[in-house]
């Protein structure tokens, strides 16, 4: 089995495996950065480290508006001593997901999304897409834009 923390965030489905999950902030203040790529909502501080938090909305689908929405749930994931935080909404839940159910389905995919998933499962009557963590971290700390 593998564990997938499951979450949405403006009317989309992801989850995260939990070997990725660091940490789950409830509510943290976050610091709008003047200038920053509509991707990255702003950073927290969180035990004396300043982190970025993506809006994963932006980050996939670059091409559209994606409101701002306040962060229920902060989702520190890290990778080879990289950390980003993913904004979620309130509905953040661990699952087990069983790994041969995972599907490809990549022609359905816009590219920038098939680049960043892991995977889709069918859950609760949603696609949720499993966020390819590695890909995205090394990305992200590139500074993407």
């Amino acid at each position: 089995a593998l564990d997938v923390l499951e979450f949405s965030t403006q009317g989309q489905h992801y989850g995260i495996e939990g070997a990725f999950v660091r940490e789950i902030l409830g509510s943290p203040a976050l610091t709008s950065l003047p200038g920053a790529p509509p991707f990255l909502d702003g950073v927290v501080v969180h035990k004396r480290h300043v982190v970025g938090v993506l809006n994963i909305a932006a980050w996939l689908y670059p091409d559209q508006q994606w409101p701002r929405e306040p962060a229920d749930r902060i989702i520190l994931v890290e990778h080879a001593e990289l950390i980003v935080g993913v904004h979620a909404g309130s509905d953040v839940r661990l699952e087990r997901w069983d790994p041969h159910g995972l599907q490809e389905e990549a022609g359905r995919l816009a590219p920038n999304v098939r680049a960043y998933c892991a995977g889709i499962q069918q859950r609760r009557g949603h696609d949720v897409f499993l966020l390819n963590i590695p890909h995205m971290l090394r990305d992200a700390t590139a500074g993407r834009s």
